[in-house]
């Protein structure tokens, strides 16, 4: 449904109903109309939403496993002793 309530706008916008009066228009031009309708419509059928995320310090289990691949990564890259204890 929502797709089709799109389709039909993108149908009736500058873009799709009169396609004679864009063949005097410059490239810049029709780039210009395109980016502004198809913002127009997004922000019609489809808002930003803003997320909010609140930071969370890294379980135990997760931060051993992080240093753990990390060792590992440098193990084998230098492939030295040091590395390999670690």
């Amino acid at each position: 449904m929502c797709l089709a309530l799109f389709a039909r706008d993108l149908a009736a916008s500058q873009l799709c109903s009169n396609i004679e009066q864009l063949s005097d228009k410059s490239a810049d031009d029709l780039v210009v109309l395109y980016r502004d309708v198809m913002m127009q419509l997004l922000d019609k059928h489809c808002p930003a939403v803003t997320v909010c995320r609140r930071p969370r310090p890294a379980t135990p289990w997760f931060d051993a496993r992080r240093k753990a691949r990390t060792a590992e990564r440098r193990f084998r890259r230098k492939r030295t002793d040091a590395d390999k204890r670690v």
